[in-house]
């Protein structure tokens, strides 16, 4: 979405200053509404920053990425601290996350299903680092979170049953990318088959967790999926974040449940009202959002409020067609223009 590109820059600065990546939560509730979906693209940025990126000028194969992540450079004894052999690792499959997301560019068919068994393969021998130091731990969740992304952006079948057992994972970070990767992978019919799974994640400890649960079980339900869309319409009370996704998700679904949520989400003065706060490890964050995050969140909002078939949400939209941004008059322009009754609200109202 147009805000993530600034968002990640701003935290990858952020966590410059003080070299530690972010939290899961933290990163939850910096990018909130339009970066749920790519929530783990945000973390590539981050890592970029903190650690520097591949020797300028070398491009190596996916091959290549992969007998380096193969190597295992990474193991450690208890107490030790990450050194440059165990980075390369990590930074061989942050960029076999990122390549590949231009699978048919990067792979013939033949050698996509190759990767997808030696990704499986890897992440089946990961063990995480007993008694390591923290950079040490950090830079395993890391590795961990890119390989699931890199298997689920592959969209094999097989991939399927390895990213979803993610979804039960201690770590709220590979849980995190375990629900991006079943949304990379929501052509594969078995997909829809975890759609119970990733509803149960919506009552994550995490609130980070959740906020991309809301986005998945928008993605992946049904608009029948009753189950999901109750499991949502729970989601509407609580934490601000989770209940702004929720209402976004609901409206994908076709469900005027979180009509109230939207209408509030379709206003500038909400969101010039509203303050990002969160606890980092250092300090107590306590600010404004920028013009670029409203002008973000109230693209998102109009998009989702098209797709239901309401004359407030209408209305809501209408009004942004005067909004002093030019990005956020186009959203809605586009919104209006493309607004149709979804297959729920159509012939009837929805609760």
């Amino acid at each position: 979405m147009h805000p993530s590109g600034e968002h990640a820059a701003s935290a990858a600065s952020h966590a410059a200053a003080a070299p530690e990546p972010p939290s899961a939560t933290l990163i939850g509730r910096l990018f909130v509404v339009p970066a749920i979906i790519v929530t783990v693209m945000i973390c590539l940025a981050i890592v970029v920053v903190l650690f520097g990126g591949t020797t300028v000028g070398q491009r190596p194969s996916i091959d290549d990425l992969l007998r380096t992540i193969e190597s295992d450079a990474g193991k450690h004894t208890a107490g030790m601290m990450l050194f440059p052999a165990d980075r390369e690792v990590w930074q061989a499959a942050q960029e076999l996350a990122t390549r590949l997301t231009r699978k048919n560019q990067e792979l013939t068919p033949e050698q996509i299903d190759q990767t997808a068994e030696r990704i499986d393969r890897v992440l089946g021998t990961l063990k995480k680092p007993a008694g390591a130091d923290d950079e040490v731990v950090r830079a395993f969740q890391t590795k961990q979170q890119f390989l699931i992304m890199a298997l689920a952006r592959l969209n094999t079948p097989r991939a399927v049953d390895t990213v979803a057992k993610y979804l039960d994972n201690t770590d709220p970070q590979a849980r995190q990318a375990a629900l991006s990767g079943l949304m990379e992978m929501r052509d594969q019919p078995a997909v829809h088959e975890r759609v119970p799974a990733v509803v149960q994640r919506l009552d994550d400890e995490s609130p980070a967790v959740q906020i991309v649960a809301t986005a998945a079980v928008g993605v992946l339900a049904k608009p029948d999926d009753t189950a999901a869309i109750k499991a949502l319409r729970q989601k509407l009370a609580g934490d601000r974040e989770v209940q702004w996704n929720a209402a976004v998700a609901l409206a994908k679904l076709g469900s005027k449940s979180g009509k109230a949520v939207l209408l509030n989400m379709l206003d500038r003065g909400f969101w010039e009202k509203s303050r990002v706060q969160y606890q980092d490890a250092a300090e107590t964050i306590d600010r404004p959002f920028t013009s670029n995050e409203i002008d973000g969140y109230l693209g998102v909002a109009a998009d989702a409020a098209r797709r239901l078939d309401d004359a407030d949400l209408r209305a809501g939209i209408e009004r942004l067609k005067n909004d002093p941004s030019p990005s956020v008059r186009e959203a809605a322009r586009r919104a209006l223009t493309e607004g149709a009754p979804t297959a729920m609200t159509a012939g009837k109202p929805q609760s």
